[in-house]
């Protein structure tokens, strides 16, 4: 996602728009993410979060002219969840294998 919207998208828009190209990379940025979930479990909360986040990203590419910035963010910030994906699938298997 960091490639293509603080990448592509903002490689693509920052010569005719400037430091505003992390408006409508970010808006898509979380357009991407409502539609994954269907809009079920995203929330205004989730919207501002993800609208915030995504903003962030934006000046960190722009300002550092790396990608780089905005691929580790995103990293740490979705580390907790791959952590408890891992988790709980660990368990799922510990579980099967003790019954």
């Amino acid at each position: 996602q960091e490639y293509f919207y603080r990448g592509v998208v903002l490689a693509a828009l920052a010569p005719y728009l400037g430091w505003v190209s992390i408006l409508p990379a970010a808006a898509m940025f979380v357009f991407e993410h409502v539609a994954q979930g269907g809009g079920i479990h995203f929330d205004r909360r989730d919207l501002i979060n993800h609208a915030l986040l995504s903003l962030v990203f934006g000046a960190l590419a722009v300002y550092s002219g790396s990608v780089l910035p905005a691929v580790i963010g995103h990293t740490v910030y979705n580390l907790p969840n791959v952590i408890q994906i891992f988790v709980r699938v660990y368990a799922q298997r510990r579980v099967r294998h003790d019954s």
